[in-house]
């Protein structure tokens, strides 16, 4: 369908210079470009043909200022421009673990963790570790162990690596997938702080070989706890099959240091684009496409079979939506 896109366009301490412009292509073709509409004060409208399914949408915008000259958005175009999506946003899987999720701990047999395993639950609040899952309403999430027991260390990851491995969610039907979740990490506490690493790898054959997806630690970003976004292409890392895992590993390699994660909210989201169906207005013969049989149906046709525009006759108007729809396939 055509859509819409709006950009605000500040012409400080300068002024504008001819038509702020929005340019746009299909599927790599020539760019196209067209004055944007002003909306009001500092808003402009960019109006789209309808792209078709499939195509790959590029658009971008540029203005001109008396004193500076041209300014492009986004910076470095037409090489760089924004790609909308043409199509649907979908969630084929959609785990929020607040019922039995069906992931596995220790998949492989080879953690060594002693405690700080892998738990779904509603997790205890500590210094280290959520109170809460990500979502409200919701309390459950994966959580190592949860359990926080008389003191901050009580029941945190030690000795080793526990290991949390999704159940294989097949992206082999999808054209695109992305994966996000929220994650929690904490390894800034106890008496070897910011020493280990909390990492998510991703297999697309079973978890017979891994992929890192992001490796968080030992210091920086996301290593003092707080619920943390991340979403990534899965088809950057790995090939879309019917075999794809996700795992997440705490570890607690070095001294004892506190270290706690959590997992919550897993969702792949998929975009689909379905072409409009065919019209079969001038299938008067009833199989299902529109040819030179139903042509033949129509000086016999009675005006509820051929009068396609529900104007009580059969005329060049009928005609004529007969002739756009000739050649349909509508089944």
């Amino acid at each position: 369908a055509p859509f819409d896109l709006t950009v605000d366009i500040e012409a400080i301490d300068q002024n504008l210079v001819g038509s702020p412009t929005y340019h746009w292509r299909y599927d790599g073709g020539t760019f196209l470009s067209a004055p944007l509409s002003l909306v009001s004060g500092t808003e402009y409208l960019a109006s789209l043909p309808a792209p078709d399914c499939g195509d790959v949408v590029e658009v971008y915008f540029s203005a001109e200022g008396d004193l500076t000259g041209q300014h492009l958005l986004p910076a470095g175009a037409p090489g760089a421009a924004f790609t909308p999506i043409v199509g649907e946003e979908v969630t084929p899987i959609a785990e929020d673990f607040e019922t039995p999720s069906g992931w596995t701990v220790d998949p492989d047999g080879t953690d060594t963790a002693s405690t700080g395993i892998w738990n779904q639950m509603d997790p205890e609040v500590t210094l280290a570790q959520p109170g809460d899952d990500v979502t409200d309403p919701g309390s459950d999430c994966w959580v190592t162990d949860g359990f926080a027991g008389a003191t901050l260390g009580a029941n945190d990851v030690d000795a080793g690596a526990t290991t949390l491995a999704s159940d294989p969610m097949d992206l082999s039907g999808l054209s695109s997938a992305t994966m996000s979740y929220w994650r929690w990490y904490s390894n800034n506490t106890g008496a070897d702080p910011g020493a280990d690493v909390f990492t998510i790898d991703i297999s697309d054959d079973g978890g017979a070989s891994w992929v890192n997806v992001e490796t968080i630690g030992p210091v920086g970003a996301g290593t003092t706890g707080g619920w943390v976004y991340h979403e990534f292409d899965v088809a950057s890392f790995v090939s879309l099959t019917s075999q794809v895992r996700i795992r997440f590993i705490a570890d607690d390699a070095g001294l004892g240091s506190i270290v706690e994660a959590a997992i919550d909210e897993l969702r792949v989201t998929s975009e689909q684009c379905v072409p409009p169906p065919l019209s079969c207005e001038g299938d008067l013969d009833g199989d299902m496409d529109v040819d030179v049989l139903d042509f033949g149906s129509g000086p016999g046709a009675t005006p509820a079979q051929g009068d396609l525009n529900g104007d009580g006759f059969i005329d060049v108007f009928d005609f004529a939506i007969f002739a756009n729809n000739f050649g349909n396939i509508c089944n």
